[in-house]
């Protein structure tokens, strides 16, 4: 398994097998555009995505929603990185941490944990 989309700071992530890595990449590469798309429209219109997200969660709050939302969008734009791509020495920094709360011994590369290899917008 392996990371595959961080759509946040602190949350928000897409994983993919990597068997599903190896044997459909156009599917991987296709569900990630979409999900980029959701998220920019989200970001471009957030009153305009929360009211489409209650269309399939009517009990949602949609002020606290959008609250969240904006939050969320805050988080992740770090104003370097493009949303959802992953800069590797702060995915480094993160992992350090889980790391060491966790006491595992062996140390952890970001890069076998992460891929940008399937997000074209995220190439320099």
């Amino acid at each position: 398994m392996k990371l595959v989309a961080r759509v946040g700071r602190i949350g928000g992530l897409i994983l993919a097998r990597s068997d599903t890595l190896e044997k459909q990449p156009d599917l991987v590469r296709g569900f990630l555009r979409a999900a980029k798309m959701s998220r920019d429209a989200a970001k471009a219109d957030p009153a305009g995505a929360i009211r489409m997200m209650k269309t399939s969660l009517p009990e949602i709050d949609p002020e606290a929603a959008l609250a969240q939302l904006a939050a969320h969008v805050e988080l992740a734009d770090d104003g370097n990185t493009p949303l959802g791509c992953a800069s590797m020495p702060r995915l480094q920094k993160s992992v350090d941490i889980y790391r060491e709360a966790f006491a595992f011994a062996n140390p952890i590369a970001a890069k076998d944990l992460f891929t940008n290899e399937y997000m074209a917008w995220c190439s320099p």
